[in-house]
């Protein structure tokens, strides 16, 4: 019996092929979907979508930024705008009310440098795309696809990646040789 992707595996593996084909938006279309769908796993009912998308990202903050910038940051806030906002407001709003990111937003730099513009590397796109893949909620997840990623020195396949949110974290910790490490 041959697996399908399910309707998240589906958007991570289109969020993946952007990703690596150095096209953000598009890699963004697809990824704030299975954002979504996941956020909504984890928020309580009637929880709009603005606010599970921000909780999410801001909850997933710590995992982010290891897989974006190889260090540990949480509760990052500039000029009065959260990681979660600028990512929901510059990113997500604006790709897809307006087709495009917003200028605050990019990821085309190899430097993180944070201030008016939210200027991220592209692994920041990565850490967002694991981050839907590690969720605990989406352990049920099908993806067949056979990519392989590298995360945090880690070869890992896709299709046994879904919900292991613990196991990245213990490959974290010894790593990094912090057993208390969280994130």
């Amino acid at each position: 019996m041959t697996r399908t992707s399910t309707p998240i595996g589906r958007r991570i593996e289109r969020a993946i092929f952007y990703h690596e084909m150095r096209d953000p938006e598009n890699c963004l279309i697809n990824l704030f979907p299975a954002i979504d769908a996941t956020a909504k796993k984890r928020a309580p009912p009637n929880t709009g979508v603005g606010k599970r998308i921000k909780d999410f990202i801001g909850n997933e903050e710590g995992l982010i930024s290891i897989i974006g910038t190889n260090n540990l940051i949480q509760g990052m806030e500039i000029e009065g705008i959260t990681f979660a906002e600028a990512i929901y407001k510059y990113g997500r709003t604006s790709v897809l009310h307006e087709g495009q990111l917003d200028p605050r937003l990019d990821f085309s730099g190899g430097d993180v440098s944070i201030g008016h513009t939210w200027s991220l590397n592209r692994d920041y796109l990565y850490g967002m795309i694991c981050a839907v893949i590690l969720a605990p909620e989406n352990r049920e997840e099908i993806s067949p696809s056979d990519y392989r990623l590298i995360v945090s020195g880690k070869d890992w396949t896709l299709g046994t990646m879904w919900g292991e949110r613990r196991q990245y974290i213990t490959h974290i910790r010894l790593l990094w040789a912090q057993p208390e490490l969280n994130f």
